[in-house]
């Protein structure tokens, strides 16, 4: 007996299609957040990228 996608029940094939939804839209947007933060970071002497150094340097202040 094979099992295939077309023998799922209504709601099993609803669950499928909705993981597969929130695997791909979770991937896009990391692609998306990736994106942003390697443009700030090429733009040389940019204030976003004085903005990101000071937050960073916050963060390392608050370890020590």
């Amino acid at each position: 007996m094979s099992h295939s996608y077309l023998s799922l029940s209504p709601l099993n094939k609803f669950y499928a299609s909705a993981g597969a939804a929130a695997l791909f839209g979770l991937w896009s947007l990391s692609r998306s957040l990736n994106s942003c933060v390697s443009h700030f970071l090429s733009q040389d002497g940019s204030r976003m990228q004085a903005e990101l150094a000071n937050i960073e340097s916050w963060f390392v202040m608050d370890d020590l």
